[in-house]
């Protein structure tokens, strides 16, 4: 039904118990955040946010394919770009 259930360790409300809101076609988890992808193209972050790796907001845009790091994240564009966010301190 394209809906999110999460369990497990939630100290950083990277789990959270009810789940995520939404109709989604992918998910990635990251050290202490995750994102997923919704069918509509954005995305949807939560999680320990403190390199903005999962901006609560989440993210616009066209997406159709996702990835998280430990303290990043990244989207593939439906045109071929890809996006990133969160800490870039090794060029990740």
């Amino acid at each position: 039904d394209g809906s999110i259930a999460c369990w497990g360790r939630n100290n950083d409300g990277q789990a959270p118990p009810d789940g995520v809101p939404g109709v989604f076609i992918a998910v990635a988890a990251g050290g202490e955040h995750s994102l997923a992808l919704r069918r509509d193209g954005s995305i949807a972050c939560w999680g320990r946010n403190q390199f903005d790796q999962a901006p609560p907001g989440g993210m616009d845009g066209d997406f159709v394919a996702i990835g998280a790091g430990m303290y990043f994240s990244v989207a593939l564009r439906r045109d071929g770009s890809i996006a990133c966010w969160g800490r870039n301190n090794e060029g990740q």
